[in-house]
């Protein structure tokens, strides 16, 4: 997950039950249907691994270049219908299932690409990596075949902090702003410094997106951007910098903000008429390690940072910090992910 949503790609359920002799056939002995479970893990990127938790970070299992991963350097995971996408900051992609059977791997030695990913967008057959420095990697048949989209092409900075997409419009954000694509990657529309050093991109609805910027919270139509609403400190917010946005499907806006080494998991329920706030004094959120990204689930909310990974199982009220005591695989964390896998 960016995120949950977070990502927008990132969120298909997996559907389906075996029949037949020997088989469940997922239905109950009075005959009728028995109601689907599910159990939400958090998957957590680190310098050191993937840690994968299925109780809300009560336990966990980590996952390195023993288990097959291409490096232990894990900046993002994405999942997207029955496999994770996982980017490393020096092997590259990797592709696998829930229960890390077999992988696929997508790399510069290979495919050309950069092994430098800082986050993956995945729609259909389109995957679009963002880089460190190179801009962003581009596969529109799963992977076979890619092509390198860089500040020539229209996007605001080859140093890529995030991306959106979904059928329409893809959104690669940078230091410099951001920029906005037709799926088929033919023209960016750069904004340039507009809207300052876009840290991440949210998809709110068919018409608007969200921006976290080093300036607050942008709300902005999507196409040629004609007008927007910045929310900010003076509306609420802890702080304006704001490094993460979510937008769920119940109409809470979810955000962190900073200030340098401090911050707050930020709230709205009201399209940012109001704000709420959770810090370390109000809630036990832990942001002097500088928080990276924000994911959002039914059950679990979760903020990585340098030092530890923040999880709350109150809708945000509260959080406790987790750290290699409860079983991480290392402090510093870049990437954090939810998912609700079907049992």
């Amino acid at each position: 997950m960016k995120k949950l949503g977070l990502s927008v790609m990132s969120f298909a359920l997996i559907v389906g039950c075996n029949g037949g002799s020997g088989g469940s056939s997922g239905r109950s002995s009075n005959g009728q249907e028995s109601p689907a479970t599910y159990t939400e893990y958090i998957y957590a990127a680190t310098d050191q691994g993937l840690g994968v938790s299925s109780d809300g970070g009560q336990s966990w299992q980590n996952y390195t270049t023993a288990e097959g991963l291409p490096a232990n350097n894990v900046r993002v995971v994405k999942v997207v219908g029955d496999k994770l996408y996982i980017g490393t900051a020096s092997g590259g992609i990797a592709v696998t299932d829930k229960d890390f059977s077999s992988f696929e791997y997508f790399n510069n030695t290979d495919h050309g690409i950069s092994n430098s990913v800082d986050d993956l967008c995945v729609f259909g057959d389109t995957i679009v990596s963002a880089t460190y420095l190179h801009g962003s990697d581009v596969s529109h048949d799963g992977g076979q075949t890619w092509q390198r989209i860089n500040t020539t092409q229209g996007l605001a900075g080859n140093g890529s902090n995030h991306i959106s997409c979904d059928e329409v419009n893809i959104y690669i954000s940078a230091p410099q702003g951001f920029a906005e694509s037709a799926n088929s990657l033919g023209t960016f529309y750069q904004n340039g410094t507009t809207f300052g050093d876009v840290r991440s991109v949210e998809i709110l609805d068919s018409n608007r997106i969200m921006l976290a910027t080093n300036l607050g919270i942008y709300v902005v139509d999507r196409g040629d951007f004609p007008t927007n609403d910045l929310f900010a400190a003076a509306d609420g917010m802890d702080y304006s910098p704001t490094l993460d946005v979510v937008a769920t499907s119940d109409g809470r806006w979810h955000a962190v903000t900073t200030n340098n080494f401090t911050g707050s998991y930020t709230y709205s329920d009201d399209e940012g008429a109001t704000w709420s706030n959770v810090d370390s004094a109000t809630g036990g959120m832990n942001a002097l390690g500088g928080t990276n990204q924000l994911a959002v689930g039914e059950e679990y909310i979760a903020i990585s940072t340098t030092l530890g990974l923040n999880v709350s199982n109150n809708g945000g009220m509260t959080f406790d910090f987790l750290t290699t005591t409860e079983g991480l695989p290392s402090n510093s964390l870049r990437g954090v992910t939810i998912h609700r896998w079907r049992d």
